[in-house]
This record gives structure tokens, sequence and C-alpha cells, in this order.
């Protein structure tokens, strides 16, 4: 198995703990040369804040974890297409 088809299930994977907190089924990582960089589970929901989009919070925790500097380097994965507000972050960090 290629490292893409592991990360998809690993994003499969946090889209489940996403969904069992009431929260739509949605994980996302963020990946820097083979290493998972950030992790985002889906918590809109369960926050009661809206901005809380699994791409968002992967790229947070990459942020947090010290990776600002790779960030554009790196490739997001994830369950679903991102929304446009999760788009316009993407496409500026």
């Amino acid at each position: 198995m290629n490292n893409y088809n592991q990360y998809m299930l690993e994003c499969i994977e946090l889209a489940k703990q996403a969904l069992e907190k009431g929260n739509p089924p949605v994980g996302s990582l963020l990946v820097f040369e083979n290493k998972i960089i950030g992790r985002g589970i889906e918590s809109g929901k369960s926050s009661g804040d809206i901005t809380q989009h699994a791409e968002i919070l992967a790229v947070k925790d990459a942020l947090v974890n010290g990776y600002r500097d790779v960030l554009e380097e790196s490739v997001m994965f994830s369950t679903h297409e991102p929304c446009i507000m999760c788009s316009y972050l993407i496409r500026h960090s």
C-alpha cells in the first residue's frame, strides 16, 4: 500500500471520530516529506464554532507543531473537498 492510501485511511479514522462527536465525518492531514505534520477532526457542531473545519484544524496543528516554513511544500489530505473558507486558508498558508 502506498503512503497516499495510508494517509487517506487515517483521514477516514479521523472522520469517524468527528462523526462520533456529532459532527460531519471529515478528517484531514497535512503531510510534509512523508511525515504527518498536522491533523484535523471536524468539530464545528460539537464546539459551536463553525470555523472548526478539519482542514483548518490540520493547518493550525501544523503551525503549533512548528511547521510554518514548510506549509507551501506540504500536501493536504481530506475526506471531503475543502469548502471556500478552507480553500482560502490553504491557499494563503
